[in-house]
């Protein structure tokens, strides 16, 4: 093996091990969507157990007592145990590693389910006669198809 090769090699796992090293802890502003799965405090503020969509992973949302005033009347807490679907928008607090840790939430939609059968959507021509290229073009304009 040339020196080269092997030099090529240890700069690819230097650069590994620094990419490993990289700190993802940041907090952003937006939104989540999932599954309540459960209620628990979080230093004594309200706080449910969420499952989130996209990656299945259990988060804590913190619910400021606005919010949790705002949810109780109109909810029963047993939908907890029901697997009532959310947005929840607020603070998102991610770890170290970049994956989300925690949201102090500030505001919730409530996401409907809707059953509705597949005969109902297949005919539906969402592209109105024209090709995809057409359709994307129209979608995002001149400067981005």
């Amino acid at each position: 093996m040339s020196l080269q090769v092997k030099q090529l090699g240890l700069s690819v796992l230097e650069q590994a091990e620094i990419a490993d090293t990289v700190d993802l802890q940041r907090t952003e502003y937006g939104s989540v969507e999932g599954q309540v799965i459960g209620l628990t405090k979080y230093y004594s503020s309200p706080a449910l157990v969420f499952q989130e969509r996209l990656t299945g992973q259990k988060i804590v949302c913190v619910l400021t007592p606005q919010l949790a005033s705002a949810i109780g009347p109109s909810h029963d807490w047993s939908e907890a145990w029901e697997g009532q679907f959310l947005r929840l928008g607020g603070k998102l607090i991610y770890a170290t590693d970049g994956r989300l840790k925690r949201v102090n939430a500030t505001h919730y939609e409530e996401i409907g389910w809707a059953d509705i059968p597949l005969s109902a959507i297949r005919d539906i021509d969402i592209l109105q006669g024209r090709t995809v290229q057409e359709h994307i073009d129209e979608f995002w304009g001149a400067n981005f198809g």
